[in-house]
């Protein structure tokens, strides 16, 4: 059996743009007074969950949802990653970033603006979010011919 998953970078572009429609709020937690149909709570556990396409509209003939600890699992990966960047910021002695620098396959396939929205990067300008492209392969093509 295939398992097909939402990636990365198309989660954080999902949790961007519920946030800005207003069905999650600041907090991470969905707006319980939205009017919306796709917010409603799961029959089987009663759970908060917000349907992104319903089983008629996909090719596996399931609902697509995003569940509250869905949304609580983000939280915790962008906390630890903005928790870094502000622990070497400290470390260096640096209060603000002159530029965010972004590689590899994530790098190539995230929305700088819905990055910024989420809070995924210290506070910056978005023209000093810059992509790098394929560093581990540049740093291990210069560690192999580093005599």
């Amino acid at each position: 059996m295939q398992t097909k998953v939402i990636c990365g970078s198309g989660i954080l572009d999902l949790f961007a743009e519920l946030y800005r429609s207003g069905v999650i709020l600041k907090s991470g937690r969905f707006d319980s007074n939205q009017q919306n149909s796709r917010f409603r709570k799961n029959s089987d556990n009663n759970q908060p969950e917000f349907v992104i396409a319903w089983a008629n509209e996909t090719t596996i003939d399931k609902n697509i949802v995003i569940t509250q600890k869905d949304i609580r699992q983000i939280q915790l990966a962008k906390g630890a990653l903005y928790c870094g960047c502000k622990l070497m910021m400290r470390r260096m002695g640096v209060d603000k970033v002159e530029k965010v620098k972004t590689a590899g396959v994530f790098d190539t396939h995230v929305n700088r603006k819905k990055a910024l929205i989420m809070g995924l990067f210290p506070d910056c300008g978005i023209e000093k979010i810059i992509s790098i492209g394929n560093a581990a392969g540049d740093g291990a093509r210069a560690a192999l011919l580093n005599r």
